[in-house]
């Protein structure tokens, strides 16, 4: 039935697979609506034929499959998958992963893009590997996939939100990208107005160091070119740099990205007024 639904082109048609957009505010609603209307068209799947289907398309690439297995009824939470092929199962080390984590794995924006604003799956889900704890923009700056992070920097993922699992705990996408040496990835990091570039490690074997230092003092790979991105495009520090200034500005930074469960601030065209006056109202709070 798979392979017939994908057939008709009238049911594929891509929607949401738009470039160099940042999908907000009135342009996710429009796509969101946009796929409601088109999913009606899809028939029902069997469970576990939607979860196999939309694991494979996200790890090929195949929009139009996926699109066939969420309009079918797969979960797009369902956190079960491997991580580079997509099969559902339930060995816990392997299948840890949701449908964003295997579409950015394997370097499909345009399945990121759909999986989070048209079917509105979890962009900062972390993976349920005890290890990791890893969401789709860690791993993306992990593995080296700059086009997956711009894809999730511009659904709106929480470029800030670190790792909690043994391996790498406390790091954060900016710390990952820099400790492998990744600096199209810091790149696509920068683009984010939430971006904190001087974020503290609090926990884990780099606790108390920056992406910065991480690069510097711990890095791999490209780490010079990674170091040079962080220190000379984004204004990175080492921690032992930090002012008080600049401390101040990454808590507005969490804020801003919802880090404290309040309500999330957008920091684009906020002047340095604005800045100091949200800086006064935290001190008084």
């Amino acid at each position: 039935m798979a392979d017939a639904i994908c057939a008709n082109t009238a049911l594929v048609g891509n929607m949401i697979g738009v470039d160099d957009v940042r999908i907000r505010g009135p342009v996710a609603a429009r796509m969101r609506a946009m796929w409601d209307e088109e999913k009606r068209g899809y028939p029902k799947l069997d469970e576990d034929e939607a979860l196999a289907m939309l694991g494979e398309a996200c790890a090929k690439g195949d929009l139009a499959r996926a699109k066939a297995a969420v309009g079918g009824g797969a979960n797009v939470r369902y956190g079960g998958f491997t991580s580079f092929d997509g099969a559902p199962g339930t060995d816990t080390m392997r299948n840890a992963f949701t449908a964003v984590h295997v579409a950015a794995l394997n370097d499909h924006p345009e399945l990121v893009r759909f999986l989070v604003v048209g079917a509105e799956a979890d962009a900062d889900a972390r993976d349920t590997n005890e290890i990791r704890g890893y969401t789709p923009c860690i791993r993306a700056c992990w593995d080296d996939k700059p086009r997956a992070v711009q894809a999730l920097v511009e659904v709106n993922a929480d470029v800030n939100r670190a790792a909690t699992g043994s391996d790498y705990k406390g790091c954060t996408p900016c710390m990952m990208a820099a400790y492998f040496g990744n600096p199209a990835c810091l790149r696509a990091l920068g683009a984010a107005p939430t971006l904190d570039v001087n974020a503290v490690a609090a926990e884990g074997e780099r606790k108390g160091k920056t992406a910065l230092d991480v690069a510097l003092d711990h890095g791999y790979g490209n780490k010079e070119e990674a170091a040079a991105v962080l220190r000379d495009e984004l204004g990175a520090k080492r921690a032992a740099d930090l002012t008080e200034d600049d401390k101040r500005k990454s808590i507005i930074k969490r804020i801003a990205a919802n880090e404290d469960g309040l309500t999330r601030v957008d920091l684009r065209g906020m002047t340095d007024a604005h800045a100091q006056a949200l800086a006064a109202a935290l001190k008084t709070n």
